[in-house]
């Protein structure tokens, strides 16, 4: 199942759309993810790549099953703060899901 993240912000402006891996993530979460997992606080590109996978898992985990549209990020019971988007908290998540 491949999924499709859109995420629009305020003004129904679509500010991402892609892959889940590929969501804009700050560099502090994706270093004290690779510390957790693997004592690394300076990941190569493959711990990188893992750490965001299971950053990307957790957040997906908490959220209804896809697909779905517009659900509002504040609506989410989860920590944000990894997301690299400006006002991340006024958007809204769309999942959709190819087969």
């Amino acid at each position: 199942m491949k999924l499709t993240l859109i995420i629009k912000n305020q003004d129904d402006h679509v500010i991402f759309k892609g892959k889940p891996i590929t969501l804009p993530m700050t560099k502090t979460a994706v270093v004290a993810k690779s510390i957790e997992l693997f004592g690394d606080d300076d990941p190569c590109v493959i711990h990188q790549s893992y750490a965001i996978q299971k950053i990307m898992d957790a957040f997906l985990a908490r959220l209804p099953g896809p697909p779905f549209n517009d659900m509002p990020f504040k609506d989410i019971e989860s920590d944000l703060s990894f997301i690299d988007l400006p006002a991340i908290e006024t958007c809204l998540l769309t999942i959709e899901v190819k087969r």
